[in-house]
């Protein structure tokens, strides 16, 4: 279901962009040589400044609409709006338009610069999600207490192995009693973690979902499959017994077992992992008792209970870890995505501009050339800090080699471009390496999507290093195939800008000079490719 809160956030968050960008463009118009009529100019800032009041209104209407709901949201709204009025934002929108009406167009520029500044700043607490301090202190926790469990696990299947070579009955017992009270450690902060979890508005739908599930699965036996023998008030309980638990015998009481198995279902994973060890628990009590009655074969087979026990609680925990990679991966290739596709249609609409001032440069004077140009180079230089942005995703995600490296290439060659825009060079030079950046970009997108897709075909990613043996790496982002893909598309667009800047070579508007240090940069970069791919060959970054 679709809260109207979300569907009010989202719209607040698009108004802010909104804003931002309208700012962005004005800025342009505002240029102190623009010929733009400054009335027109400060009409057009007071409806910014009109929207931005708006946008106040609703975000504050919308924390009060999920404050019980969305608690966390309503709380992000908050700081968002407290920032803004600590900043004086919708005073310096009126600023701006007093500037404008005065005809103080390079101080009215300048302004709307710092004010689009703050503007994304703002824009960046609405677009924190915040759910994620949350997962990460869960990933935390769970990654932790695998290591643990493993500890157990090892130091358990050591004690098994020392009982069936007939080491002494009575110093396995005293180890057996430390190992189940580390256990005991264990269990505790299973349960305080289960706790503290139940309260969180996921864990809650979650639950909502589980048990609406089992009232339809339930009420579909009593219309029409008659019960096995139980009396009337209870569901068939489908014969499920229970499996790795003792039944020790209670067939009269059979009919809370039914019970207890709705419970298990409906019960949150942790809570499972730690009913799990106080079951290993169970058998490491009974082993140790045995040990000291030296009844070694019975404490054997107990021993092996309790390590099945330890092993099951890790792979509940392994399990919920890897279902939170999967959804960090989902929303984190979306992510990428959207900004990729952004940036690709931005840069295409820079280059045909760079085209169109290039054609009409023999026709153009050369200073409405260079103010086209240098409005171009800001443009590109908006796109350097959203390939930044981009990058500092990966970088943080920490599983891929050559994503961020063709990130950083892209980002590099956007910087080149801008810095050559604002000097009015739109040769060919300009030319090739933006459309360069325009071959990036969709390099990107096509394999981010395709990592996207496969990711949706095979649910939850497979466990880091093959599985069963608790890995507490990260599952890949990307596939070591897709990373190899990359690689290569790197090195067939070096071998490409190698052979575009050789056909420049006689061109009489290349500059030597530049074309040499052009090809430096190409050098440097095929080092880099390199390295990458050393990397990933040794896992470097694992």
């Amino acid at each position: 279901m679709i809260h109207r809160s979300n569907l009010g956030y989202s719209a607040a968050v698009c108004l802010l962009l909104g804003l931002a960008l309208s700012l962005s463009g004005a800025a342009y118009a505002q240029d102190a040589e623009t010929t733009s009529a400054p009335s027109g100019l400060s009409l057009e800032q007071q409806r910014l400044a009109s929207r931005f009041e708006r946008l106040e209104a609703v975000a504050a209407r919308l924390a009060e609409l999920a404050n019980n709901s969305e608690p966390e949201r309503a709380e992000q709204l908050r700081r968002a709006i407290k920032a803004s009025r600590e900043q004086g934002i919708a005073e310096r929108f009126e600023a701006i338009v007093t500037l404008l009406e005065t005809e103080r167009l390079s101080a009215a520029a300048k302004d709307q610069t710092a004010l689009q500044a703050e503007l994304e700043l703002l824009l960046q607490v609405l677009l924190e999600d915040p759910g994620d301090s949350e997962r990460e202190a869960m990933k935390k926790f769970l990654k932790a207490q695998i290591r643990e469990i493993n500890k157990l696990i090892r130091q358990q299947r050591s004690l098994r192995n020392q009982n069936e070579e007939g080491a002494d009955t009575e110093r396995l017992a005293d180890k057996q009693g430390d190992v189940n009270d580390s256990a005991g450690e264990v269990q505790q902060a299973l349960e305080e973690g289960s706790e503290s979890q139940s309260g969180s508005p996921s864990q809650a739908e979650a639950k909502e979902g589980e048990s609406s599930e089992g009232q339809s699965s339930e009420s579909k036996p009593s219309e029409g499959q008659p019960s096995e023998g139980q009396p009337s008030e209870g569901q068939p309980s489908e014969g499920q017994p229970s499996e790795g638990q003792p039944s020790e015998g209670q067939p009269s009481e059979g009919q809370p077992s039914e019970g207890e198995q709705g419970e298990q279902q409906n019960a949150d994973p942790i809570k499972k992992a730690a009913q799990s060890v106080e079951r290993a628990r169970q058998k490491m009590e009974e082993a140790e008792k045995k040990l000291r009655e030296a009844e070694q074969r019975g404490a054997k087979e107990d021993q092996r209970d309790a390590q099945r026990e330890l092993e099951a609680a890790r792979a509940e925990l392994e399990r919920i870890l890897r279902q939170l990679r999967e959804e960090e991966m989902e929303r984190l290739l979306a992510k990428l995505v959207a900004r990729f596709r952004d940036m690709l249609a931005k840069q295409e609409s820079i280059y045909d501009d760079t085209m169109e001032i290039a054609a009409a440069s023999a026709d153009g004077t050369p200073r409405n050339r260079m103010l086209q140009s240098i409005r171009l180079s800001r443009r590109e230089s908006e796109l350097v800090r959203d390939a930044e942005k981009a990058l500092t995703l990966l970088r943080e995600d920490g599983t891929s080699v050559a994503f961020p490296e063709t990130t950083e290439q892209i980002a590099e060659d956007m910087r080149s471009t801008a810095a050559r825009l604002a000097t009015a060079d739109v040769g060919p030079i300009t030319q090739t390496v933006e459309l360069d950046i325009i071959a990036g970009l969709k390099d990107m997108i096509e394999a981010l999507e395709q990592a996207r897709d496969e990711l949706a075909q095979q649910g939850n990613p497979p466990p880091p290093g093959g599985g069963g043996g608790g890995g507490a790496g990260e599952s890949r982002l990307v596939t070591m195939i897709a990373e190899l893909k990359m690689i290569r598309t790197l090195q067939a667009r070096v071998y490409k800008r190698t052979q575009d800047l050789g056909s420049l070579a006689d061109n009489p508007q290349v500059d030597p000079a530049e074309l040499e240090g052009e090809l430096a940069k190409l050098a440097e970069r095929q080092e880099r490719i390199f390295q990458a791919t050393h990397d990933l060959d040794t896992q470097a970054n694992q």
